[in-house]
C-alpha cells in the first residue's frame, strides 16, 4: 500500500470561472494600453521638438559662422561698393537742385552725397547692395526688401544722422536715429546681423 503524499493541491480556477478576477485583468490591461499609448505620444512629440530645436540651432550656428567669416574677409579684402557709389553719385547729381521733382523737393547736398558714400563703404560685406533712392527731404535711402515681412531701411540725412527702420518676420519692428561717427552704430550693425539671419527664410513677396 502506497503512502499518501503531503503535497497540497489547490484547485485551478480560470478567470472565466471568477468574474471578479476577469474584470480586474481587463482593467489593468486597459491601464497598460493607455499608458503605452501616452508614452508613445510623449516620446514622439519630444523627438519632434528636439529635432526642430536642433535644426534651428544648426541654422543659427551656420549663420553666425558665415557672419564671422564675412567680417574677417571684409577686413582683409574690403569690398569696394563701386557700382553702389556710382549710383549714389548719379542720383544725387540728378537731384542737386531745389524742386528737382517739380514738387518743391529739397536738393541732395554735396555733403549728404559724401555722407551716403561713407555709409556705403561701411556696409557689412555679407550684405548685398541695397536699392538706392533720394527723397524730397534731401535724404539718400538704402533699402533691403526680402518680403513684406522682412525689410530694412537706412537713410543718410542732411543733418549728419542715420535714420533706420526694420521689420523682422512681420512682428518685430525697430526704428531710430543715430549720429554718424565715421562707422556704423552698433544698433544698426545689430539690425544688419538680424536681417542677415532672416533673409533666407522667406524670399516671396
Amino acid at each position: 500500500m502506497k503512502a499518501e503524499s503531503n503535497v497540497v493541491r489547490l484547485p485551478i480556477t480560470s478567470t472565466e470561472d471568477n468574474p471578479s478576477t476577469s474584470r480586474d485583468g481587463l482593467y489593468f490591461e486597459d491601464i497598460r494600453q493607455t499608458l503605452s499609448e501616452e508614452l508613445n505620444e510623449f516620446f514622439s512629440v519630444t523627438h519632434k521638438t528636439l529635432e526642430r530645436n536642433a535644426w534651428e540651432l544648426t541654422r543659427s550656428i551656420i549663420a553666425d559662422r558665415n557672419l564671422v567669416r564675412a567680417e574677417i574677409e571684409s577686413k582683409i579684402h574690403p569690398k569696394l561698393r563701386s557700382e553702389l557709389k556710382s549710383e549714389i553719385h548719379e542720383m544725387a547729381r540728378a537731384a542737386s537742385q531745389q524742386n528737382w521733382d517739380g514738387e518743391d523737393a529739397m536738393p541732395i547736398e554735396l555733403r549728404t552725397e559724401r555722407f551716403a558714400q561713407e555709409v556705403a563703404d561701411q556696409l557689412p560685406a555679407y550684405i548685398e547692395d541695397p536699392d538706392v533712392s533720394v527723397t524730397p527731404h534731401g535724404e539718400v535711402d538704402f533699402d533691403w526688401i526680402v518680403s513684406t515681412k522682412t525689410m530694412l531701411s537706412v537713410s543718410a540725412c542732411p543733418d549728419g544722422n542715420l535714420a533706420f527702420a526694420g521689420l523682422f518676420e512681420g512682428n518685430a519692428r525697430v526704428d531710430g536715429i543715430e549720429p554718424w561717427t565715421g562707422e556704423l552704430p552698433s544698433l544698426i550693425k545689430g539690425c544688419f546681423e538680424r536681417f542677415n539671419r532672416l533673409r533666407g527664410k522667406d524670399r516671396t513677396i
